[in-house]
């Protein structure tokens, strides 16, 4: 569903740019780019980490040059920094008023993707006087942080007078671990010319960090990280 979104949403500003902004002078993509805007990180988990995750966060700091080709096209090799502070969530579960203990529940593990930084390259092309499109590969390295979680049972009141909801929830910390992990990411976006310095831009990319474990488990998670960018930049 994130993903369509985001592909109708660049094809509107596309189009609706494309249209108004036909006769304007051409802001030829070139030069030095500084963006600095907030990220919307989108985590999807594996079994051994139970649920996703997703948080709406800043900053986000990146650079870039633009060597324009003369054609249209350019590439535009750059570095970025992600304040992402987006871990994968861990839901309560409803258990029948018969359990009295948290036999055959295992620990589960939240994986805390504090920050990022990594290299990307864009290759794109001018696409009208004021928008241009771009498809962009990359690397990204992620400081994350795992915690592992034991199960706990509880209970709780419910709405109805007298009834109760037993269940269980993860809360206690049974082991915890730092690490440093790599992925390659790909995506694609658009930026758009408010005048010759200005620009506002949108960007999607997909990175993929495997083989997370926590210290206290021999379980691996693999994480799918989808990360909706928004920024203004400033061209020089």
């Amino acid at each position: 569903m994130l993903n369509k979104k985001i592909i109708l949403a660049v094809a509107l500003i596309s189009t609706i740019s494309s249209s108004c902004f036909a006769d304007d002078n051409t802001f030829k993509t070139k030069g030095h780019l500084l963006n600095i805007g907030a990220i919307y990180t989108d985590i999807d988990a594996n079994a051994n980490a139970n649920d996703g995750g997703y948080k709406f966060s800043v900053p986000s700091i990146s650079y870039q040059y633009n060597y324009n080709f003369g054609n249209k096209f350019f590439i535009a090799p750059g570095a970025f920094f992600n304040n992402n502070d987006t871990e994968n969530e861990i839901s309560l579960i409803n258990v029948a008023s018969s359990v009295t203990d948290t036999s055959g529940y295992n620990n589960k593990t939240v994986h805390n993707i504090k920050y990022s930084y990594g290299t990307t390259l864009d290759f794109g092309y001018d696409v009208s006087n004021r928008l241009v499109g771009f498809l962009r590969l990359g690397y990204s390295i992620a400081d994350i942080e795992s915690n592992e979680f034991s199960p706990t049972l509880g209970e709780r009141a419910l709405d109805a007078p007298g009834y109760t909801q037993k269940y269980i929830s993860y809360r206690n910390v049974a082991a915890k671990k730092d690490s440093t992990k790599g992925s390659f990411l790909y995506g694609f976006g658009s930026k758009f010319s408010l005048n010759e310095n200005v620009k506002l831009g949108i960007n999607y990319e997909i990175q993929k960090f495997k083989n997370l474990t926590s210290g206290g488990s021999t379980d691996k998670t693999d994480l799918k990280v989808h990360i909706l960018g928004l920024n203004l930049g400033y061209n020089f």
